[in-house]
Parts: C-alpha cells; sequence; structure tokens
C-alpha cells in the first residue's frame, strides 16, 4: 500500500514501518522537545497560545493612542512571558511595529545601548520610512515646477528644528535632523548618514562630512534621535522588555563620570519632579532610567514581564510614579497555566514542525495541519497514531501533572522522548512504562 502524508484528504495508514523509522530518526537528530524556554536573542516562531490570543487583543486595543504607558505581564515561571512576548511581536492583531529589546545593564551609556538595541531591532527599511516621512512632513515633499523635489535642504532643517525646538535639547536637535535630512536627501552622504543613523560609532572624517560633531554613543545625542524616531513616526512603536525583575536586581546603578570627573545624570533630573524612592532605590534604578526617559518621550509604549512572586512590590512602585509623575501604568496582564487544548496545540506543534523540518513521515508531517482547527477531522483519519509516540492519556496526565505549566510539560515530553531515544523504554511499552519517566 502507497502512503502519502501532507495530503488532507488521503486514506492513510500510519504503519509500524513508518513507526521504526520515525523512532530511528528521533536519535541522530534534534529531538522536537529538546528546547522548552524561549529566549529574546532566538526568534520564536511558534503561534501564541490559543488561550492566549485574548490577551494579545488587550494589548492591542490598549497602545492604541497617544500617550505613553508601561503594560505589565506577570506569571508564574515557566509559564510562557517571553513565548508571550515573541506572540505579541509575531501578532497580525498589534497594528504596530514592535521590537523585542534587551535590557541595559548598568547606567552607564544607558541610552547608547537602548538605542542600539533599538535600532537594529527598527531595521534599515523602518529607518528608510522614517527619514522619508519625517522629511516630507518639514517641507520635502514639494515638488519644483511639479516635477523635481526640492533640493533645499537647509531649509527643510531649518524648518523642523524651528517645529521641534521647545521639546528638545537645541544642540543635539540640530545634529540629528541634519544627519536625518542628508540620509533622506543627499545622494553623496547618504550611506555615510545611515550608519550615524544605525548607531555605529564614527571617525572624525565621517562626522565632518555630515557636519556633525558627535555619533550615538553620545547620550544626549542617543535620547534625542530615539524620541524623534518614536515622536514622529506614521506607525506606533512598542518597546518590549523581558524579565524586567531580574535584571532589576543585577542593574549597575553606581555613579558615571565624564573625563572633567563632573558626576553625570544620563537620563536627566528625574528627583526634580518625583520623589527618590530611597529605601530600595538600588532595586529600583532601572525603572527610574525607563521612568525619566518615558516623560521625554512622548508616545513610548512598553511591555515588560515580571515573575509572579517579585512582581508585588514592582507594581507598587509603579503605581507610586503613576500617582506622582502622571505616567500612566496599565493594569497587570496575569498569564495563568495553559489549557489542555494548550498543551494538544504545544505538542502537535512542535511535532509537526520536527517532521516538516526533517521530512520525516507522520501523520502531523502536514503543511495544512493546524492543531488549534483541525485536531477533531485528524483524529477521525489518524486515531491514535496521530500522538505517536505518545498517546492521548499521557498528554492528559502530563498536563494534570504539571498543573498547566508549559515549560514543565515540555519536560515531561522530552523526558520519555530522550528514554526512547535513550533505550531505556520500548516504543510499545510506553502505554504501561510512561510514568516512571515524569516529574510533577
Amino acid at each position: 500500500m502507497d502512503y502519502h502524508f501532507g495530503s488532507r484528504n488521503a486514506e492513510v495508514t500510519f504503519d509500524s514501518a513508518y513507526k521504526d523509522k520515525f523512532v530511528k530518526k528521533l536519535s541522530f537528530l534534534l529531538p522536537p522537545f529538546d528546547r522548552f524556554v524561549a529566549k529574546v536573542e532566538l526568534p520564536e516562531q511558534e503561534p501564541v497560545f490559543p488561550s492566549r490570543e485574548n490577551e494579545i487583543r488587550k494589548i492591542a486595543d490598549m497602545i492604541k493612542g497617544n500617550r505613553s504607558m508601561i503594560i505589565p505581564v506577570i506569571s508564574e515561571v515557566g509559564a510562557g512571558k517571553t513565548h508571550f512576548l515573541w506572540g505579541i511581536y509575531n501578532s497580525f492583531d498589534v497594528e504596530a511595529i514592535t521590537t523585542f529589546l534587551s535590557f541595559p545593564r548598568s547606567k552607564e551609556k544607558f541610552l547608547y545601548y537602548l538605542y542600539s538595541n533599538f535600532i537594529k531591532q527598527f531595521g534599515q527599511n523602518n529607518l528608510r520610512d522614517f527619514s522619508q516621512n519625517f522629511g516630507e512632513k518639514f517641507g520635502a515633499a514639494e515638488r519644483l515646477y511639479g516635477l523635481f523635489r526640492t533640493q533645499n535642504t537647509e531649509r527643510i532643517v531649518i524648518s523642523a528644528i524651528d517645529q521641534l525646538k521647545d521639546e528638545y535639547d537645541p544642540e543635539c536637535l540640530e545634529q540629528c535632523v541634519n544627519v536625518t535630512i542628508q540620509h533622506l536627501m543627499d545622494n553623496d552622504k547618504s550611506q555615510i548618514a545611515e550608519r550615524w543613523l544605525l548607531g555605529q560609532v564614527m571617525d572624525v572624517e565621517d562626522l565632518f562630512l555630515i557636519n556633525a560633531t558627535d555619533d550615538l554613543s553620545n547620550e544626549c545625542m542617543a535620547k534625542t534621535m530615539l524620541k524623534l524616531i518614536i515622536e514622529n513616526h506614521n506607525e506606533e512603536i512598542v518597546l518590549l522588555f523581558d524579565d524586567l525583575d531580574k535584571v532589576a536586581k543585577e542593574f549597575d546603578s553606581s555613579t558615571v563620570f565624564n573625563e572633567t570627573g563632573v558626576d553625570v545624570n544620563w537620563a536627566g533630573d528625574l528627583e526634580e519632579v518625583c520623589e527618590k524612592n530611597s529605601p530600595d532605590s538600588g532595586e529600583f534604578a532601572l525603572l527610574e532610567e525607563l521612568i525619566a526617559l518615558m516623560k521625554d518621550i512622548n508616545n513610548l509604549k512598553i511591555v515588560v514581564t515580571l515573575e509572579q512572586e517579585e512582581s508585588g512590590r514592582f507594581i507598587e512602585w509603579l503605581k507610586d510614579k503613576q500617582d506622582k509623575c502622571s505616567i500612566y501604568i496599565a493594569d497587570p496582564i496575569q498569564l495563568g497555566p495553559i489549557s489542555l487544548k494548550d498543551a494538544y496545540h504545544l505538542y502537535f506543534s512542535r511535532l509537526k514542525n520536527f517532521c516538516l523540518k526533517y521530512n520525516i513521515n507522520h501523520p502531523t508531517a502536514d503543511r495544512f495541519f493546524k492543531p488549534e482547527k483541525d485536531l477533531e477531522e485528524y483524529l477521525d483519519i489518524y486515531r491514535e497514531d496521530l500522538y505517536f509516540p505518545l498517546n492521548q492519556e499521557i498528554l492528559e496526565v502530563i498536563y494534570g501533572i504539571t498543573f498547566g505549566n508549559p515549560r514543565q510539560i515540555l519536560k515531561n515530553f522530552k523526558r520519555i522522548f530522550d528514554a526512547i531515544i535513550f533505550e531505556e523504554i520500548r516504543v510499545e511499552d510506553i502505554k504501561t512504562e510512561y510514568k516512571r519517566f515524569l516529574r510533577k
């Protein structure tokens, strides 16, 4: 009999020969459940759990409107906070440019690190779109005789500075506007200007060519450029940060000195408006920097994650700042345990991706198969073979003993697959022996 996988209407049987081949391939390929922790630096392609799509839509609604805000996302350890942020990043419901960033680890060069990290995620195409929209906003769209774009860059720079000068440092504003307009309009200098805008450290000769005295490693310059992009881009921009509580504890808030030995407060004098939180100011130093930035940049939207156990005092601190400094702190989004349906989704999605990646025959190896929609249909066709090498009972037991914690669910999937790979258990004995490999 011929076996045709990947066809929704095929009459197929997943027989013992295919099962043997599947198990053999597990032994020399990276198994589907070896990665059970989502990471900021590794793009996550798996869709958000179906039960959490409502939370994504809530955030999509929250970020509409012209005000700065922090949206906290809280959950237990291993409940999928990072995976949830990747869900925001990849969601079509979120009508914004989302950038998944790492927190700066110290106060020194805080804004340059933040800008460099941001612009890398923002990307060259978005940067070029920004330069065009920014230039046209201040006169670059004008046409001579209805045909030729104006080349009077000086007039455009002066117009932009005149309209923006009240909310920016004048010297930094002049340089940032000048380089942005050159990036758009000066073919001879646009490449150098783009390197500057991408945060590269520039030598004196290159700075001279674009009429700049500093690059964006200058903290004032970095903040000004970040502010220009976020406030003047034609789309919303959302910054996503993971593990606020962990990074806050490690954040180096030691005083930074410039070449003259004068104390430098890179983020500005927040103390003039807000009282210093004295008892735990070290732990909240990172948040002080973020709040200062939000006071300077209009329409800055930030989503942060926190562990449940640590979240209470951070939320209390943020709410206190909201009252004193008019910073909007949204009510926390609480991520509870995933549903049993989500657990099925997790198992089948991983299995499907593994089989498609390595061209392995399996009932899930169908590019049309969407676990959240097609599970019942495929169960009618394949029955228990759809779960191979596990079965429905095993999935339900694992879900029960882990209380719906995604990381623990994945770890238990991995334990059984490892037992198969290292021949600690035969596939035909899984139904009766699987419990000795599980951990609560």
